[in-house]
């Protein structure tokens, strides 16, 4: 009896998992801002798994959003907003855009459905305010397009992956593969090594 019980209240040990939700360049810039969804958490062993052993316990639960320069990889800013998994089965934070120095995201349930497709929060963050919650954001937020003809002067373009972003720029027309990567350990946006 004893076995059965300790068995039906273990837990594996406690993994990391990160993904890159999305990028947003900022115009007239090598500045980009990642999104990047940062979840720890346990599967279950035996039988605390039933009837579905798929499910993990979600033990921590962020929306980390990284400042990165494309030329000065390792001036990285990082933006935590913690959000409590018994609250919110599932988090998706997205990078709006700027208005001016002034970065706006925010963090969606991605299980909501249409008619619910309100943002958790939405955010504002610049170096002289920091972060702060609000309620809405601005109608024209700019950030650079990713597609179409190359512009004239300074850009950045992106292509993402899920744990991975390279750049292009107007100094490297080639482009710069694994710029940034997401550490599979820390769950940490770091530069490409080199």
């Amino acid at each position: 009896m004893l076995l059965c019980s300790t068995l039906a209240c273990t837990y594996r040990e406690p993994e990391v998992y990160a993904d890159i939700e999305n990028v947003r360049a900022k115009p007239g810039t090598h500045l980009m801002a990642v999104a990047v969804k940062y979840l720890k958490w346990q599967w279950p062993n035996g039988l605390i798994g039933f009837p579905n052993p798929g499910v993990p316990k979600v033990l921590k639960q962020e929306a980390r959003i990284y400042l990165v320069d494309a030329h000065h990889s390792d001036d990285l800013t990082k933006i935590t907003v913690s959000f409590d998994p018994r609250k919110y089965s599932n988090i998706a934070p997205l990078i709006l855009g700027w208005e001016e120095d002034v970065l706006y995201f925010g963090v969606f349930d991605p299980t909501a459905s249409a008619k619910e497709n309100s943002p958790i929060q939405y955010y504002k963050w610049s170096n002289e305010q920091g972060l702060q919650e609000i309620a809405t954001v601005p109608m024209q937020l700019a950030y650079q397009p990713n597609i179409g003809p190359i512009p004239d002067g300074v850009f950045v373009r992106y292509s993402k992956g899920h744990d991975t972003v390279d750049v292009q720029t107007e100094r490297h027309p080639d482009w710069i593969r694994n710029a940034f990567q997401v550490d599979p350990v820390t769950g940490e946006l770091q530069p490409r090594e080199g």
